[in-house]
């Protein structure tokens, strides 16, 4: 008669800890939106009232996405909060995506600047041209951008340029750039603790004084020396002539 050898009654033994915690990633999805807007108003910060100071402060005093602002602003009773002026206003149109398997999440849009003057005698000679000069200064600042900000380097175009034809006081013109986009994730973990390291003598404490909470200074050891040379990987002559003097004397 053959008999299963294998024990079904043995009740096997619990190898979980519940005291250790398991720290497990999570999938941290990106929002393409708010990095091309957050992009766009690092670059506008860079334009400043005199473009020769770059300490001077930023020439547009409201950044903010384009909610209506403007039109509650023009209406023959003001109804909008305080807004400073010069601003500008952000705003998504013609936002689509793609629909290629291979391009999952992937999309493009359309992201309209619309930026507003304090200049209320925009008709006089000497005023006419700034929309000109601003529009020049906001493109300049949007395309050196592409330099340093990932949601915008990959394309940014500039589409489109356009002018108010009304004279109802503060005048409102836009910039329009395609953008394309895409929506990444990554992997964050959980409960995650901070620390700064340091290994001397490569860094020390001294490298980074605000960091240095309890006071440790520099380490004088090890030195360069000790941390950094060079042995051999194979023993030498007089190292094997010990090895075998050894070996005859056992």
């Amino acid at each position: 008669m053959l008999k299963d050898k294998t024990p079904t009654n043995i009740q096997q033994e619990d190898v979980s800890h519940p005291e250790q915690e398991i720290v497990l990633p999570e999938v941290v999805t990106s929002n393409p939106f708010v990095e091309i807007y957050n992009a766009v108003k690092r670059a506008l910060l860079t334009i400043r009232e005199n473009p020769d100071d770059p300490q001077s402060p930023p020439f547009f005093k409201t950044i903010a996405i384009d909610t209506g602002q403007f039109a509650r602003i023009a209406r023959s009773e003001n109804t909008e909060f305080e807004t400073e002026f010069p601003a500008i206003f952000v705003h998504f149109i013609n936002v689509r995506y793609l629909v290629q398997q291979q391009r999952i999440g992937e999309g493009r849009a359309t992201v309209r600047i619309r930026f507003i003057l304090n200049t209320l005698n925009n008709q006089d000679v000497e005023r006419e041209c700034d929309p000109f000069l601003i529009f020049q200064r906001i493109n300049v600042a949007i395309q050196d951008a592409k330099n340093t900000e990932p949601a915008l380097n990959e394309r940014c175009n500039l589409t489109y340029f356009d002018m108010p034809t009304t004279t109802n006081m503060l005048q409102a013109y836009w910039v329009d750039y395609e953008v394309w986009f895409r929506e990444m994730s990554a992997w964050r973990y959980k409960n995650w603790v901070e620390r700064y390291l340091v290994m001397p003598p490569f860094t020390d404490h001294d490298d980074a004084p605000k960091h240095d909470k309890d006071g440790h200074m520099g380490h004088k050891i090890p030195t360069y020396d000790q941390a950094s040379n060079y042995t051999t990987s194979v023993g030498t002559d007089s190292e094997d002539n010990d090895e075998e003097a050894l070996s005859e004397i056992e």
